[in-house]
């Protein structure tokens, strides 16, 4: 047990995180680019069409600072689930990629910074969404890679919003180690692991279904005939 969580310590977090921005809308969004984009859930914002760019600006997120340039994506979540917003409104999830430990002021610094960040990032987003205005918007949140933490401090430890890097070497089989991978802690009746550290990683891969099916098979129940008499 104690050579398992020394293993778990030893994974390797990702050297950067996200900071995300919830828009309450009145309207629903509409972009720039016209309504063939508007089914999309999620685009990527590209706030430059030159590779090395990009390579500069994650080298500053390893680094600790806030690029230049804001790495963002965003989209209207509201299509893939209706009831998250009232009919005929919408919303807005905006991601921006940003360091977890700032190099000027660590982590704690993000309580202070949270508003003009959200302030920086929402006007690369309105390069891109012709309707995230003032007249808009009702309300927006901003959720940091500190928030991110202090929420979620076993599944989310240092703002890592995978648990755990995914890394080559940390995925399938060696997820998040080779030890922990079959969804179950060895030497531990019935103690099962879920969440962004297992695989196959992330928050909207379905990863608590994987860890389901092992309960299932656990339990001598057929997951699919099970599933199958609820759909």
């Amino acid at each position: 047990m104690h050579q398992n969580l020394r293993r778990a310590e030893r994974t390797t977090l990702a050297t950067f995180s996200i900071m995300v921005s919830h828009y309450d809308l009145k309207e629903r969004l509409q972009y720039h680019a016209g309504r063939e984009v508007e089914g999309a859930i999620m685009l990527e914002f590209m706030a430059s069409d030159r590779l090395s760019d990009m390579l500069d600006d994650f080298d500053a997120l390893r680094r600790g600072r806030i690029s230049e340039r804001v790495l963002g994506a965003g989209g209207d979540e509201r299509i893939g689930d209706p009831s998250r917003a009232p009919a005929g409104c919408g919303l807005f999830h905006g991601i921006t990629f940003a360091p977890y430990d700032l190099e000027d002021g660590g982590a704690a610094r993000w309580d202070e910074i949270r508003e003009e960040m959200g302030d920086q990032s929402l006007r690369h987003y309105q390069r891109f969404v012709k309707d995230l205005t003032a007249d808009n918007i009702v309300r927006r949140t901003i959720v940091t890679p500190l928030d991110h933490a202090r929420n979620m401090p076993t599944s989310m430890p240092g703002g890592d919003v995978h648990g755990i890097a995914p890394y080559f070497y940390q995925t399938a089989g060696h997820r998040p180690t080779p030890d922990l991978a079959q969804f179950t802690v060895p030497g531990v009746e019935r103690l099962y692991l879920v969440g962004p550290f297992m695989h196959p990683g992330g928050g909207v891969y379905g990863a608590g279904r994987a860890t389901a099916i092992r309960v299932f098979d656990d339990l001598n129940i057929d997951f699919e005939k099970v599933v199958a008499a609820r759909s």
